[in-house]
């Protein structure tokens, strides 16, 4: 028998937190206030599988997608799972990790050391990989860390009582993006907020046809958009759907479509706003069941979303180098 190749490195890498995964709010809860109970309790609970957390849906998507593995020439997917738990608390993460909704997790837990050492271990944790990256954690100096470091993060918001469900056989995953500070970089919101609408819609069309920079998701959502059309061409139906929805409208849209092409970006859908409310849009496709996870700059825009916790929601923070940071510093403003 011949040598069996080896599976080839993940084309789009991604962390998960713990928490990001499973429903672990009243466990968190209970760490905050006395970390010993906390693990005096996971130790209690320990062969009691996990609730389904917010992104455990796009988890297993993503394992979906790595079956194809053979038919593709590649692994789409390289994914881990991280949590700041002691070799006693993990043992219920663990667990959970084994159900039959998980298939090939890998695990990294990191319980001591604060900010300073996540940070370390973050950045060890991606370091020198050739593909782009993701971290998703719902702790919001983290993300911020992630993302100054210049990796692609969002910071997953979990409102009280909030409730989902790991996918069923034949459901697809519906991940939507904001473009602006997203899915590219925000010198364009830059411009809409130092000289207004009109300026904006003019100086938009003007540059219709320059790609606007690179943001913190370009780099994974040219990736998802290479990994979508390589299952299209081996007759493949992909489970996981990458839409557009944004505030731009008008003058303002032939320039956000011009940069998708420019970058290989295609999603399902497109929706530009015109500064109509994105929570109208989501209503709609969430009747459908068509919304999971929504990725935005602005916590305004997803704090409608958050009332029945149906759809995920991430926050994108600005980088400290980005376009809006270096705006609001001068303003002697913290960006929102």
């Amino acid at each position: 028998m011949g040598e069996t190749m080896p599976v080839p490195e993940g084309r789009l890498r991604i962390l998960f937190s713990a928490r990001t995964l499973f429903n672990l709010e009243e466990a968190h809860k209970l760490f905050l206030k006395n970390p010993e109970e906390y693990i005096q309790y996971m130790r209690d609970t320990e062969d009691q599988p996990l609730d389904a957390g917010p992104l455990l849906r796009l988890y297993q998507t993503c394992e979906q997608i790595n079956h194809y593995a053979d038919e593709l020439g590649y692994r789409p997917f390289n994914i881990g799972v991280c949590s700041k738990d002691d070799p006693v608390s993990q043992r219920r993460i663990l667990n959970s990790l084994g159900q039959d909704y998980i298939e090939d997790a890998a695990f990294h837990s990191q319980p001591h050391g604060g900010a300073g050492y996540r940070r370390e271990w973050i950045r060890r944790y991606f370091n020198n990989q050739a593909q782009p990256s993701v971290f998703f954690t719902c702790n919001e100096e983290d993300a911020q860390m992630a993302v100054d470091d210049g990796l692609a993060a969002a910071q997953i918001l979990i409102p009280e009582g909030a409730s989902y469900a790991p996918l069923k056989d034949g459901e697809t995953f519906d991940w939507w993006f904001d473009l602006d500070a997203v899915a590219w970089g925000s010198s364009a919101e830059v411009e809409f907020k130092k000289n207004g609408k009109d300026a904006f819609l003019k100086k938009e069309w003007g540059r219709r046809k320059s790609p606007i920079e690179r943001g913190p998701f370009t780099s994974p959502l040219i990736t998802l958009s290479q990994i979508s059309r390589d299952l299209k061409e081996k007759g493949i139906a992909s489970p996981l759907q990458t839409h557009a929805c944004t505030a731009r409208g008008g003058k303002a849209m032939m320039r956000a479509s011009n940069t998708m092409q420019h970058y290989g970006i295609e999603f399902a859908q497109s929706h530009f706003m015109a500064g109509e409310s994105k929570s109208d849009l989501f209503n709609i496709v969430r009747a459908d069941g068509g919304a999971d996870l929504f990725l935005d700059d602005q916590i305004s825009h997803l704090e409608p979303l958050l009332v029945d916790g149906h759809t995920a929601c991430g926050r994108v923070p600005y980088a400290a180098d980005s376009a809006i940071r270096k705006y609001e510093a001068k303003l002697g403003n913290k960006p929102k």
